[in-house]
């Protein structure tokens, strides 16, 4: 897999300095609901297939893991480059916070995109995980037989021992974003999150931090008026802590999954 023209295709996007959704900027929509026809087109990008077509598998493909990755990284680069103020942005500085944001975004879209797919059809009570165009992975079937994955001589993911990476992706984000039927606008809100949370990395200047500041607390505004308005809910602060809770625990995934490859396992 050509990891290096993915990287330089994600750089040539940021290179681009042109907003991929120029037409937004004519029509008064809130960033949140920039944000959630831009994660529409990020959906449609990644171009998985309906569910009559997708397969449930036990032995993965790492060319067909691998492949579907790279595209959402590409995905997701061009997400970025449909917010205005992201565009501006000096180079390094669009790497950073794209580095920043991907691993967690991916951890979380990945897992709403399975829940769209799957719960409406009344297949919410598997753990099935989007990993191709025409592939899932059921993750429990591996977690109730203490298994972990790792890759055979054939360039398939198979079974070995324990893989406590799974039972945490699980218990802590999969299992809450199926139980709160987390919504496209409540990713959009966990995605500016991702993105526009302040950071004390000397890259970002203070004048940057500001705007970054000034653009989540906006978030945060239409937000209530999402829920208050739109939803017709009053109670909706245990929503907001449950994803404040999603972002935390896709950061501490990302920390477990690094460590698991250290160990010889694969996580997803």
């Amino acid at each position: 897999m050509d990891h290096q023209g993915t990287s330089d295709k994600v750089k040539d996007i940021f290179y681009s300095n042109s907003c991929k959704q120029d037409w937004l900027r004519a029509i008064n929509f809130t960033s949140l609901q920039k944000t959630t026809i831009a994660l529409e087109s990020y959906f449609i990008k990644c171009n998985v297939k309906s569910m009559e077509q997708i397969f449930i598998a036990d032995k993965i493909s790492f060319l067909e893991f691998a492949g579907f990755k790279n595209t959402c990284y590409i995905g997701a680069a061009q997400l970025l480059m449909s917010f205005p103020e992201f565009v501006v942005l000096p180079h390094d500085v669009k790497l950073y916070l794209y580095t920043c944001f991907l691993p967690n975004f991916l951890t979380i879209s990945s897992i709403v995109l399975s829940k769209n797919i799957f719960k409406k059809h009344g297949r919410g009570s598997k753990y099935l995980l989007i990993i191709g165009e025409k592939t899932a992975f059921n993750l429990e079937s591996h977690i109730l037989s203490n298994k972990r994955l790792s890759l055979d001589q054939n360039g398939n993911l198979t079974q070995e021992s324990d893989n406590p990476v799974f039972k945490y992706l699980i218990t802590n984000i999969y299992k809450p974003i199926y139980e709160m039927d987390l919504d496209l606008t409540e990713l959009a809100y966990i995605s500016l999150k991702l993105l526009w949370s302040t950071d004390n990395e000397p890259i970002l200047s203070e004048q940057l931090k500001s705007m970054m500041q000034k653009t989540f607390t906006l978030a945060n505004s239409e937000m209530h008026d999402y829920y208050v308005k739109v939803k017709g809910i009053s109670d909706y602060q245990w929503r907001l802590n449950k994803m404040e809770q999603l972002i935390e625990c896709a950061r501490e995934y990302d920390f477990l999954k690094i460590e698991a490859l250290e160990s010889g396992l694969v996580a997803f």
